[in-house]
């Protein structure tokens, strides 16, 4: 399968990476530390003097570099002895001080702490704010951010959900909770003398999270309210709701991105705002904390979904659509899918871990967990991963899915800033879901002997293949599937190097293995008369054929066959990519009070080695145990004359692919950012970037083989047409060198109308590069840039009952160039064609909370995006293009998500609406619209005070709707045959899993 010892070599040098980046942590962290220590020891380890309470607190702020609350009159005329000695970390420290003064503390986060007094040191004349803080189910918050407004002074609350304010001063307060993912609330109380005031406060949730900050597409601390980009965040509460297969589960319930999960665990497609693509992820960049994994996430059957899974160690996605994207990550005019990993610092001193027992209908069985926090005072850790095996949604009678990955955070705190290693393994196998026949009707309908719920091609009698070539056999395992194995190492380090300045730098180091194997759609089954009669027109004097079957030459009758009478000819692809990535991001950020500027250096060094093998078979039309198909003929005598396959294969040259090719490019990139604060309401920002791209590489000529050994050229009854024409390389290479530039630009403005309503705009030029897809095709000049221009304006709302985010959008592309591989009706292979679209649409985002126990999330998107084709660029033999709606992109498509709570129940379920599009470009090939139906239970159960079991049953796609995403991608136009090839969505599955949090 193509391995090499380069490749295993790869694999050692990463962990040989590896290990070195872990001592590197730990020698800065550890330096750090002593560092400090060593720096403290002569003069502030060992106080000599007496000092009152108040300016040792300072002193000790100063040492560890942390902020310390207190009331002053708690302290007021506190002296502390001679002769204190520092402990090693301020817990210690703060305990050792603190108790000769009956006084306790308190952490607030890992940066401050609060002084307090216990219950019974009251002091004379003072009173007590004590309360309890939940959501507005009764459920305590932990860790709330309790304060006094226009004070320092102020509590957390614990896992109870409660706080303490001890020593108040009467007055009148008013006492302000914040808290991530809720609505800051704030109470108007009265402090009496020697009194105790309660109070209870429910808080209510942050919907949409448009007062949280947002860390995609900026390095600004700015809410999304107060944003000029659309963008949506998916946490985990919304994660247990939707129970997700696949990434690209998660990634359709945002508005804007049109995404097709019918293929399985990966290789899915993501559409955004209409824009015109083969699939995959064209337009859009994703990311993990930050970074690509794969600076090409748009390879030819290696889409970016390969290399990112969605488990517990994740803390949140955020996704911004258009906007910023194209300033602050290559080939993104689309937008970024930002995948963000707990980091263990969300669990300040407590360490905390979650593990989830999963299992399915489907056979799966799949064990998550997550451990994460505080180290050390300034030391901080996550770990987390998963374990999967199933038969597969639409199981093929192997394992289709098997594997999991591994991810490691480790955070170290030093002045100023912080140090983070993090470290990531995956090694998954999945099956690839490919379109499946169905009858060529209005609306889906199946065939006999073919499930269209649960049926796949890849269901073959024998999973493993033998490949003649001039260099001996190669096998193939279907059950391989698509085997993604990665390793990354990286670091991120931020500092504060002046008084207003920061520099921010990240740094990625990937080794990625992936192979492919996969029965693919290629042409529409037909009966086995019909296709044994178009190839015999071929074959002189034929006037009888004979089919066999090719595992044991075992000849039977065509009526017979499967029980529908159906042959089809599909391709067993074969790919093998060896890729390597370093990525470094560097960043400059200065901020003051009415702008924030950021200077950015991105460099991007990647490597690709493709090897393609791709051939064609012929095979029975059924959903178990297909078996591979010989046809052989004969003539009137019943005397052998030819064949048209060899061991069930057609040609060991689909398409005419073979390919070995090596390439490597570096993308090196500036880019600013400057956001102007005009007034309190009012903000601008602009973005440019500037990127040049250079790439080289060979492409290993081909020639064809005629591979029927010791036969003489006059026994033409033994040549094997198939055998006769072996394409293979010949150990001459084509080279290429090409270096490309382009710029984006970015300009936006955002009006706060009041502190929860603004209105924003933006206008984008960008751009996207060619990538190794286009120079291994040998296109001329290495392909082409394509122009992007995004045009965008919207309004945000939020509210204690509902919040909204509706936006109107235009996007256009120009010099589009495609790289998929395409025939006609007639069988004809397609060129490469250029293209443009443009789209105007508009989204929503709506939830609301009519009742209490009630609530109702809304995504939804319009839009209309058309082909913009010049009349040279009309496909010949084909209908007119130009003023055709975009393949496979609906007009409409929404989701409704109405959820019930009842104490420590939720009910909750899924409406996915899809209107009707097109298969392909010619919109002579239907996909009509359709609705599916989730609905999904969970429930809560205490173990102990800080231990909570989740149980949760989910089911997808109820009512088991046949909705296609996708025609037959490989042929281009109108189809006659009374049956065709389609992909619809995955049969319904039930999932039911057990939650630990501890």
């Amino acid at each position: 399968m193509y391995r090499s010892i380069s490749h295993i070599e790869d694999h050692r040098r990463f962990l040989d990476i590896f290990r070195t980046g872990i001592y590197l942590f730990l020698f800065l962290c550890y330096s750090d530390y002593f560092a400090s220590a060593q720096e403290t020891k002569p003069t502030a380890t060992v106080i000599n003097q007496s000092i009152s309470l108040k300016d040792m607190l300072f002193e000790i702020e100063s040492h560890f570099e942390v902020s310390i609350l207190y009331q002053s009159d708690i302290i007021d005329g506190m002296v502390l002895s001679p002769n204190f000695v520092f402990e090693d970390n301020i817990h210690q420290t703060l305990n050792k001080l603190l108790q000769p003064f009956s006084l306790k503390f308190q952490e607030i986060n890992q940066h401050t702490f609060v002084i307090l007094a216990p219950q019974t040191q009251l002091a004379k004349d003072k009173g007590i704010i004590k309360g309890r803080i939940t959501d507005i189910h009764g459920k305590p918050l932990e860790n709330v951010n309790v304060i006094l407004k226009g004070t320092q002074i102020g509590a957390p609350t614990d896992y109870k959900g409660e706080f303490k304010i001890v020593n108040v001063q009467p007055d009148n307060y008013t006492v302000c909770a914040s808290y991530l993912g809720f609505l800051p609330s704030e109470e108007e109380v009265v402090v009496n003398p020697n009194t105790a005031t309660k109070i209870d406060v429910s808080m209510n949730e942050d919907f949409l999270e448009l007062k949280n900050v947002i860390v995609t597409g900026t390095l600004n601390s700015i809410s999304k309210i107060e944003s000029s980009v659309a963008l949506t965040t998916i946490n985990t509460s919304f994660l247990e709701k939707i129970a997700p297969r696949s990434t690209a589960n998660v990634l359709q319930y945002i508005p804007g991105f049109y995404v097709e999960s019918s293929g399985g665990e990966t290789n899915n497609n993501l559409f955004s705002r209409g824009m015109s693509a083969e699939g995959s992820f064209q337009y859009i960049v994703l990311q993990e904390d930050g970074l690509p994994i794969y600076e090409a996430g748009n390879i030819d059957w290696v889409s970016a979904d390969n290399f990112i899974r969605v488990d517990l160690s994740l803390k949140k996605i955020e996704a911004l659509r258009g906007g910023s994207g194209n300033i602050f990550a290559s080939n993104a005019p689309g937008g970024i899918i930002n995948f963000i990993n707990k980091t263990g610092e969300e669990f300040t001193d407590k360490i905390k871990g979650k593990v989830k027992l999963q299992t399915s209908d489907f056979g799966q069985i799949r064990l998550d967990a997550n451990l994460g926090g505080q180290m050390s005072p300034n030391t901080f850790f996550n770990i987390g991963g998963f374990y999967r095996t199933d038969k597969g949604i639409r199981p093929p009678g192997y394992t289709a899915n098997k594997g999991g990955q591994l991810k490691i955070n480790l955070t170290r705190k030093v002045k100023e800033g912080y140090i983070r290693l993090s470290a990531k393994y995956l090694n998954d196998r999945n099956i690839f879901y490919l379109p499946i026949p169905l009858q060529n009707s209005p609306t889906p309908a199946p065939i006999s002997n073919f499930n269209p719920n649960y049926g796949t091609m890849n269901a073959l009698n024998e999973t493993i293949v033998h490949f003649p070539t001039p260099n001996g056999i190669k096998s193939y395992d279907l059950k391989d599937g698509f085997h993604t194995k990665l390793g990354y190492i990286g670091t991120e380090m931020s500092f504060k190097i002046l008084k207003d300045w920061t520099v921010v730098n990240k740094n990625r180091l990937s080794y990625i293995y992936k192979g492919t194997d996969a029965v693919i759609s290629v042409f529409e089954p037909v009966t086995a008369e019909q296709y044994a009669k178009e190839k015999m027109i071929n074959i002189v004097g034929a006037t009888n054929y004979q089919y066999s079957y090719a595992d044991s030459n075992q000849p039977f009758e065509e009526n017979s066959l499967n029980g529908n009478g159906l042959v089809g000819e599909q391709g067993w692809w074969h790919n093998d990519l060896q890729l390597q990535n370093f990525i470094n991001s560097l960043e400059i950020v200065k901020k003051s009070d009415n702008h924030f500027f950021t200077l950015g250096i991105y460099l991007s060094e990647f490597r690709d080695n493709t090897k393609r093998h791709w051939a064609n078979l012929l095979i029975e039309v059924k959903d178990e145990k297909a078996k591979r198909l010989n046809l052989d003929f004969y003539d009137r005598d019943g005397q052998y004359l030819n064949t048209t396959t060899h061991n069930g294969f057609t040609t060991y040259q689909a398409f005419n692919v073979w390919e070995n090719n090596t390439g490597k490019a570096r993308v090196l990139a500036i880019f600013v950012d400057e956001q102007w604060t005009l007034k309190p309401t009012l903000t601008f920002n602009a973005g440019l970037r500037y990127e040049t791209l250079s790439t080289s590489g060979s492409l290993e000529n081909t020639e064809v083989f005629d591979l029927n050994d010791d036969v003489p050229a006059s026994d033409t009854l033994s040549i094997n047409p198939v055998l006769a024409n072996i394409l293979w390389g010949n150990d001459t290479y084509d080279y290429y060198s090409w270096t490309f530039h382009d710029y984006a630009v970015s300009l936006g403005a955002n009006y706060n109308i009041s502190a929860d309503m603004s209105v924003y705009t933006r206008a984008t030029k960008g751009y996207r590069t060619p990538d190794f897809d286009n120079w291994q095709a040998r296109q001329s000049e290495g392909g082409q840039t394509e122009n992007v221009l995004l045009l965008e304006t919207g309004y945000k709302y939020s509210a204690p009952k509902i919040a909204l985010f509706g936006s109107l959008f235009y996007t256009s592309i120009r010099n589009q160039l495609t790289t998929d591989a395409s025939i006609d009706t007639l069988g004809n292979v397609l060129a490469f064609r250029t293209r443009g679209s443009q789209t105007i649409g508009t989204e929503l985002e709506l939830t609301s909370r009519p009742i209490k126990n009630f609530k109702l999330d809304v995504k939804a998107t319009v839009q209309h995006a058309a082909y913009q084709v010049t009349k040279n660029q009309e496909l010949p033999n084909l209908p007119p293009i130009d003023g055709n709606r975009v393949k496979r992109i609906p007009n409409v498509f929404f989701t409704l998500m109405p959820s019930y709570e009842y104490q420590n129940f939720k009910f909750f379920g899924t409406v996915q609406h899809f209107g009707h599009r097109f298969s392909d470009e010619t919109n002579t090939a239907s996909l009509p619209a359709f609705t599916s139906f989730n609905l999904g239970a969970s429930m809560e159960i205490s173990v102990t005070s800080k231990q909570h079991l989740s149980l949760l049953i989910h089911a997808q796609n109820l009512t088991n709707s046949i909705g296609l995403t996708e025609g037959n991608p490989r042929i281009i136009g109108a189809r006659t045959a009374p049956t065709r090839l389609a992909r619809p969505i995955l049969g319904r599955s039930v999932i039911a899993s057990a939650t630990l949090d501890f």
